[in-house]
C-alpha cells in the first residue's frame, strides 16, 4: 500500500538526508575511518538519486541500495542520467564496507568515494534547478582535492 501523497518523502526531504550522510562522511574522512566514509558517501548518493526520482514524480521509490538500478530508473522516467563515473565504485560500499570479511577500503578510496558522492549530489541539484534547492546546500570543505 502506498502512502498518501502528503506522506511520501519529497525531493527536499530526501536531499536533506543525503546532505546529512554526506556531512558524516566528510567529518569522518580525516579521522581515519575509511569504511564508514565509503558507506556514508554511498548512502548520500543513494538518497540523492531517490530525491531526483521524487522530483521526477516517481510514486514508489524503490527500497534498493543499487545506485545502478536507481540511475537506470531515472533515465526511464525521463530524467538526466547522473554521472556514471564512480557509480560502480560507490555501489559496492552499500554492503561491502560494513562487513569485516571484506577487504577494507583505503584512505584514498574513501576520498574518491566522497568526491564521487559530491559529484552526484551536485549533478542532481543541477538537474533539478535552483528553485528546488533554495534550502539545500552542500557544506563540504574541499578536503579531497588536498589528497
Amino acid at each position: 500500500m502506498k502512502p498518501p501523497d502528503e506522506a511520501r518523502p519529497s525531493y527536499q526531504a530526501w536531499m536533506d538526508y543525503a546532505d546529512k550522510d554526506f556531512q558524516v562522511a566528510d567529518v569522518l574522512l580525516p579521522q581515519n575511518f575509511p569504511a564508514a566514509v565509503c558507506f556514508h558517501a554511498q548512502q548520500a548518493a543513494e538518497k540523492a538519486l531517490k530525491a531526483y526520482l521524487a522530483w521526477l514524480g516517481e510514486e514508489d521509490i524503490p527500497r534498493t541500495h543499487s545506485l545502478l538500478s536507481l540511475s537506470a530508473l531515472i533515465e526511464q522516467r525521463g530524467g538526466k542520467q547522473p554521472p556514471q563515473d564512480g557509480l560502480r565504485t560507490l555501489n559496492q560500499h552499500a554492503v561491502a564496507s560494513r562487513y569485516p570479511e571484506e577487504v577494507p577500503p583505503t584512505d584514498d578510496e574513501a576520498a574518491d568515494a566522497l568526491r564521487f558522492s559530491q559529484q552526484l549530489l551536485d549533478s542532481v541539484r543541477q538537474a533539478v534547478g535552483p528553485g528546488e534547492n533554495s534550502s539545500t546546500s552542500s557544506t563540504r570543505k574541499d578536503r579531497t582535492s588536498q589528497t
